[in-house]
């Protein structure tokens, strides 16, 4: 599950964002980072491993369910990091799509266009954390620091 390198750095990064929307976001950062970090969960545990030049299905379900939850956050959370979130992820469900039409399409191509998107999500949700939260919670954070 978490054999290489990359794997293992790119579920750090997975972590320390989804912290850091926990420890200095409000209510919609918490519930994006607790949607983040169980579509990471899910995609952890889903993946096929056996056959990496197929799409990964589970991925594109687990990644459509993601990109709905950050769509409901962009209309109802009141926030704008939601938004460029759910374009990030529109986009990661892009990959998914081409690699599902056309067959010839790389797996190395596949999963860094999917690494590459998903950076975004997580880099807007850090952002969110830190410059959409609260005034006040920023300030006593920023103190701690």
């Amino acid at each position: 599950m978490l054999d290489t390198l990359f794997e293992q750095v790119s579920s750090a990064l997975v972590w320390l964002a989804c912290a850091v929307a926990m420890a200095m976001g409000g209510r919609t950062e918490k519930i994006g980072a607790a949607s983040i970090w169980l579509a990471w969960l899910a995609s952890v545990l889903s993946q096929v491993r056996s056959g990496w030049v197929d799409p990964q299905y589970a991925w594109m379900v687990v990644d459509g369910l993601l990109f709905l939850a950050l769509v409901v956050l962009a209309l109802k959370g009141g926030r704008r990091w939601p938004m460029f979130a759910a374009a990030c992820q529109a986009l990661t469900l892009g990959v998914h799509g081409a690699m599902t039409l056309d067959l010839q399409i790389r797996s190395v191509a596949y999963l860094t266009a999917i690494a590459i998107w998903s950076l975004g999500v997580l880099l807007a949700l850090v952002a969110g954390a830190v410059f959409e939260a609260a005034p006040e919670r920023r300030a006593r954070v920023s103190a701690t620091l």
